[in-house]
């Protein structure tokens, strides 16, 4: 009982830390989106060079692949938690899992309307064409 208890504690402790450095993860990546929409305007303006700003797109990008990388060692640290709990871990189960959903009448076609296509996430917008 005590062995076990020491798991679920190691586990959440583990999951808090890593939740932690994922929210600081997240941080830096809006601090190095800010920079580059920063760079990007002045760039427009024609007081940073091309150079500049690929270097702080580079910024961003290694600052989105660090989030994507805390995110993944997240995703770890709760499965571990839930499997300390005796929660069920197995791919299947959570490939499986669906949230749940309105019902909403069928669609006439298919294929996503223009207007009902958007870009989401960290780079939405950035890299525009036009811009």
């Amino acid at each position: 009982m005590e062995q076990a208890r020491r798991e679920v504690s190691e586990a959440l402790l583990s999951l808090q830390s890593q939740s932690d450095a994922t929210q600081a993860a997240y941080r830096r990546m809006l601090d190095a989106k800010d920079g580059f929409e920063l760079s990007k305007a002045r760039h427009d303006r024609g007081q940073v060079s091309e150079i500049q700003l690929m270097e702080d797109l580079q910024g961003l990008m290694l600052a989105l692949q660090r989030l994507a990388v805390a995110n993944g060692d997240l995703a770890v640290a709760w499965i571990a938690f839930m499997g300390s709990i005796g929660g069920d871990t197995s791919i299947r189960s959570a490939a499986t899992w669906q949230p749940a959903r309105e019902q909403r009448p069928p669609q006439a076609s298919s294929k996503p309307r223009a207007e009902s296509v958007r870009s989401v996430g960290p780079l939405q917008g950035l890299l525009k064409a036009g811009n």
